[in-house]
Parts: C-alpha cells; structure tokens; sequence
C-alpha cells in the first residue's frame, strides 16, 4: 500500500463484528470452534490471547449490524476527512507475517472449518497487499454523508469521500494494549433527534360542538355511469430527483440498518419509514444516502 489508502472495501454484518488479521497467523483456528470470540462478553476482547498478541484484530459495531464501507490506510487518513470524524478507538495490534492482510466481517474470522482460503466475497471485506511488520491498528469512524460535495450527480460517493470507518496502522514496537472493553464503534454516531412533540390543541367549548348547523340546499343528483364515476386523470409526472433527494420507493442506506427502501416520508418532517431486509425503521433522512 505504501502509505495509501485502499480502495473502498464493503462489509456486510450480521453479527456487528469488524476484524483485521494474517490469514497466516490464523492458519490454527481454521479447525478450531469460532465461539472464543463470539462468546465474549460486555465487548472486552482484550482479554484474549489472539487479541493480545496481535494474531486478529477485533472491534465492536454495536447495534444490529449493517453495511458499511472502510478503508485501510498507513500512517493517517487525509487532512479533509478530520472535520468529520466523530471518535475512535486505538490499542488494537496485528503482526503481518506473510505480506497480506485481512480486513472485513466477523463472519470471516477463521474457525469450524472455514477461512483455510481467504477468497472475494460480495460485502465480506477484502484481503489486502500490507508489509510486514507489528502495527498498532486504530479506527476511526466519521459521519460525513449529510455533505453534498462527496457525492456527484448520480449521488454516488466520490473518490475523495471519507468511509464509514478507517483502519489506520502505524508501526508499533513492544506489546500491544487493546482496550478493556472496546467501545462499539457506532456509539460514536449522532443520535437522531426526535422531532418535536405537536401542539396540544384546546379543547373547544361544548357549545361549538352543539350548535345547530345552517340548512344548505343541495343540488339534485344525477346518475352517472359507473365507469366515469371510477375514471380520475393521471397525475402528472414528477420531475427527476435532485442529487440526494429522498423519495417513496427509493433504495437507501443507511450506517446502521444497511440497505432498505423508503416506505413513507412526510414532507416537513426529518423522519423516514424505511424497510431494511424485512424490518422497518423511523430513520433522519440525513442519515440516508441514496443508493
């Protein structure tokens, strides 16, 4: 990589995992039992001995899991992306020994027969060309998706847009301290705000409501034929979305739940109704980008 950033890789969780590791390294979990890792509790990853030697690399996602993309970088990420960045979590280490490097879902963390390959899967991360060495690994997350200048007019990410998450790693000397417990990388993100409560209105008088309505002549009725009762005009067509506009139907994503399409949206209200895989949530359609 010589100091730059990978492309962007997507990841695709269910189990709200993120992990970087040598396939080399890890080459004596493959016939091991993955429960190690995916029985540890209150997010404290540091305690176990993969983690702490620098074998794999693991961090929380917190919440139900999504999609996402990252990028791995050495050194530190660009200048532009700091105004952005909402937190991150540093003391993670990995020892590359055979010149790659693996970064992507927990879903692929070698164990119960698999990861003996590490082969492209579509949103399962990448593995990646990477000297070797011992690195001290931090993540960054940032929360950049509300700015127009990093999408063009098909409203996909440009080439200078930050990723959901970096993954930075600098030389490390010594031994590694990964944090006890890691923090779940998506507290960091803003949390929506609730729009605000209605206007209660008064309760009118009783009077309003007794209160003997005028009689109004009504004009006599005519037959019509049943199929120009049913006949209404077509609506006129909508013009075309602007760059980031969010309408019904739409395909979305969204930093938490992933993909999804828009249900309903209501104009003047920051909330939208959005179906992700089967299960619907009231989102900011701030946090939405349009797929």
């Amino acid at each position: 990589m010589d100091g730059q950033a990978s492309p962007r890789i997507a990841v695709a969780t269910d189990l709200s995992i993120l992990c970087a590791y040598d396939p080399k390294g890890m080459k004596d979990f493959v016939r091991k039992s993955r429960a190690w890792v995916y029985e540890v509790k209150d997010n404290d990853y540091g305690k176990l001995d993969p983690v702490k030697t620098g074998k794999i690399a693991v961090w929380p996602l917190g919440g139900k899991g999504g999609r996402y993309e990252l990028k791995l970088l050495q050194g530190s990420y660009p200048e532009a992306w700091k105004p952005f960045e909402k937190g991150h979590v540093a003391g993670m280490g990995v020892v590359v020994e055979d010149e790659r490097l693996f970064v992507g879902p927990g879903e692929r963390i070698p164990g119960d027969g698999f990861g003996d390959r590490i082969v492209d899967i579509e949103d399962g991360g990448k593995l990646l060309p990477f000297p070797n060495g011992r690195f001290e690994l931090s993540v960054h997350v940032f929360d950049w998706k509300h700015e127009d200048k990093f999408f063009t007019p098909d409203g996909d990410p440009t080439a200078d847009a930050p990723p959901d998450i970096a993954v930075v790693a600098t030389a490390k000397e010594g031994d590694f301290a990964p944090p006890r417990p890691c923090p779940p990388l998506l507290d960091f993100l803003p949390k929506p705000k609730a729009p605000p409560a209605p206007a209660v209105m008064p309760r009118l008088a009783r009077s309003v409501y007794t209160q003997a309505r005028p009689e109004v002549a009504r004009a006599p009725r005519t037959r019509t034929r049943r199929e120009d009762a049913d006949w209404h005009p077509s609506p006129d067509p909508l013009p075309p979305p602007k760059p980031g506009e969010i309408r019904i139907g739409m395909r979305v994503r969204h930093a938490q739940f992933g993909e999804g399409t828009v249900l309903f949206i209501r104009e003047g209200f920051p909330k939208v109704k959005v179906d992700f895989r089967g299960h619907e949530e009231k989102v900011d359609r701030s946090e939405l980008s349009v797929i």
